[in-house]
């Protein structure tokens, strides 16, 4: 999950980012496998199993593949570009409104 670390215009764009993370479907992975593993390592078989399931349910949440990842942050990237290009843009043109005005 992305979270805001302060209240600046960029919150938005944080707060989309966060939903559009969060909306991701889950990663899908062997719980057979990993059932089995913690069976090897000294588990019960009943323990295993329960240990996988909830690790499946919950790790699953929190996922999310690389390309998605990448695309998120190009998109963010894009947006935070943009604005402050049009930030740029309207300091300058106050600037010279201002130079027109003294």
């Amino acid at each position: 999950e992305w979270r805001c670390c302060s209240s600046i215009t960029l919150g938005f764009d944080i707060f989309w980012m966060e939903a559009h993370i969060s909306a991701m479907a889950t990663l899908a992975f062997d719980t057979l496998k990993l059932a089995e593993k913690l069976e090897a390592a000294g588990f019960t078989r009943e323990q295993a199993k329960g240990a996988a399931s909830a690790l499946s349910e919950t790790v699953g949440e929190y996922l999310v593949t690389r390309e998605h990842f990448d695309r998120t942050i190009a998109e963010f990237e894009l947006k935070l570009l943009t604005r402050m290009a049009a930030m740029f843009g309207a300091t300058i043109a106050i600037l010279v409104a201002l130079d027109k005005l003294l």
